[in-house]
């Protein structure tokens, strides 16, 4: 049973913010094949295994800059657009929703709503491929929506006050370590997911703990520990 509980005075139920990729859908092996591809053509070997430990929760321009930093390497303009073009072409043919999650949207009364660092079109366009775009609507929040993202805690404040939800009244649903960070700096819950089967399980539990989440590895425990 999870340690977070509602406290504002109206006992209403906590809104449950959830991250989309790695939590709503299973779009990050995808991400990181089509990153490991196009940073190949740049002369940098990343593998996809690598790419997904590495850049889990990164937007794109995070991504540019780690390679900056790390291999001191510009990348060419055209990278960015190319990545997002041929992320949403594979996601159209190979995305799949995580195990487990519809028979969660299904059975919470929570109100949610999702707050990813993708771009709101790659968002809309996931949901759809995945057939879970019926659960959420509208109320989809986006790197579009704020000036920084996730690990600030602005996204997650801008979800939940468009929602109506008090930070201490909100529970966040994240696998990364950009996102526990974001939601710990916003003062909300926020539950790990680290499947058993991830790349390197192990280090994102461990990781993810010390960052403040409280960690479970399958999807349809999550009611549970909401209540």
């Amino acid at each position: 049973m999870s340690h977070y509980s509602n406290r504002n005075d109206d006992c209403v139920a906590p809104l449950v913010i959830f991250d989309c990729d790695g939590v709503l859908v299973d779009s990050e092996p995808i991400a990181a094949s089509v990153i490991s591809s196009l940073l190949i053509e740049e002369n940098i070997n990343l593998t996809p295994t690598e790419c997904e430990s590495i850049f889990s929760g990164y937007t794109m321009d995070s991504v540019v800059a780690w390679i900056k930093d790390n291999y001191s390497i510009s990348l060419s303009k055209s990278f960015i657009s190319r990545c997002h073009i041929k992320t949403l072409e594979s996601i159209s043919n190979e995305l799949q929703p995580i195990r487990g999650i519809r028979t969660v949207l299904d059975t919470i009364r929570n109100p949610i709503c999702v707050a990813s660092n993708g771009e709101l079109k790659k968002v809309k366009h996931s949901l759809r491929s995945a057939g879970l775009s019926k659960y959420f609507g509208n109320s989809l929040f986006c790197i579009d929506h704020v000036s920084f993202g996730k690990p600030h805690p602005d996204l997650f404040l801008y979800a939940a006050e468009v929602m109506g939800y008090k930070p201490e009244n909100t529970l966040v649903v994240e696998d990364s370590l950009t996102g526990v960070r974001a939601a710990v700096a916003a003062g909300m819950g926020v539950f790990g997911y680290v499947p058993e089967e991830k790349n390197n399980a192990s280090f994102f539990r461990r990781e993810l703990s010390l960052e403040g989440a409280e960690i479970f590895s399958k999807m349809v425990d999550l009611p549970g520990l909401i209540k």
